[in-house]
């Protein structure tokens, strides 16, 4: 009887240690109706896409609040940033264009014309290039900034979604949505290198973590752990339905996800397990982590409003939660 307590109380001491790994600390008014795609830090400001207002907000998180915006886009959704170079892109997709921010200032600088209209964006600071997913045109596009062109097309024959880059084999990853893929191409010519098929339906988010040489990927109703050099399956943690984002801090191994009304924590270890779940009244999916604060930032609606929901990650939540996150997701 007395070792069943000890264990019970060990229990209830763990649970209470992780039951509260993020918390809300604070929440801001944002201009317009809700609907935001993308959110990417760049020079300390945060950068939202705002596909609804044909805007991209520029928010200051010291002092909260708008400080300025980009306007007369047309249905912006992705943003990359060239920290190095100073300059930030967006996927101005109704004008098929990319625009070029210098983040010294965020004044247009110009526009890159691209044969689709774009959707996801990545710049590789490796190869100098940016990155570019034409979702409804079934294309990839490496875009040379200096140059002003796009440089190759590749032709994915499936619906793309979200890109994660590998410098250590030059390779950019592509997840394939109605295939249930996940495509690897080489970073310079968009030439095919490999594909991966996933035991889950619907892939989305896609994260390449190059401490562990692994690809973290969202599907349907779970995140995967794959090996990265044979797509073998690690792990799956549950997620719920909807999840289509994914964020990985290296120092901290907390890979995060986000769905319309919830943010899952898991700690990307040797085997991806779940730390917490918190359901929040925003709903958005574009998210975006300071891992020198340790805030979380989500723009999103709530009650019609748009707003800008802001987590605080706290200390020392990065190992695993002692509970049943292994009946993880279905494989749909």
């Amino acid at each position: 009887m007395h070792k069943l307590t000890a264990v019970i109380l060990v229990l209830f001491t763990s649970v209470l240690l992780w039951a509260s790994d993020l918390r809300q600390v604070g929440m801001v008014d944002l201009p317009g109706t809700p609907g935001f795609d993308e959110a990417a830090f760049a020079k300390g400001m945060l950068l939202i896409s705002h596909a609804t207002a044909n805007t991209v907000e520029i928010f200051d998180p010291k002092k909260r609040r708008v400080i300025g915006k980009v306007s007369n886009l047309s249905q912006p959704h992705g943003i990359a940033v060239d920290e190095e170079g100073g300059r930030a892109y967006i996927a101005n997709s109704g004008a098929n264009n990319l625009v070029v921010l210098s983040t010294s200032d965020f004044q247009v600088q110009r526009t890159i014309a691209l044969p689709f209209s774009p959707r996801a964006l990545l710049y590789a600071p490796k190869t100098k290039l940016v990155y570019v997913v034409c979702a409804d045109a079934q294309r990839l596009l490496t875009v040379d900034p200096q140059l002003g062109t796009t440089t190759h097309v590749a032709e994915t024959k499936a619906h793309p979604e979200y890109l994660a880059f590998d410098p250590g084999r030059d390779l950019i990853y592509v997840t394939l949505q109605d295939v249930k893929k996940i495509e690897a191409y080489g970073a310079a010519a968009l030439e095919p290198v490999k594909s991966f098929t996933l035991q889950g339906s619907m892939p989305t988010g896609l994260v390449y973590d190059q401490q562990l040489d692994r690809l973290y990927v969202a599907i349907r109703n779970a995140v995967l752990d794959l090996d990265a050099q044979t797509g073998s399956e690690l792990a799956r943690v549950a997620a719920p339905t909807g999840t289509d984002r994914l964020w990985l801090d290296p120092q901290s191994r907390t890979l995060f996800a986000v769905s319309y009304g919830d943010v899952v924590l898991m700690h990307a270890g040797d085997h991806l397990t779940a730390i917490d779940e918190l359901l929040i009244d925003v709903k958005g999916h574009a998210f975006a982590f300071d891992a020198k604060t340790g805030f979380l930032y989500l723009p999103g609606g709530r009650e019609g409003r748009s707003k800008l929901l802001i987590l605080k990650q706290q200390s020392g939540s990065t190992q695993p939660q002692p509970r049943a996150a292994g009946k993880a997701g279905a494989k749909n």
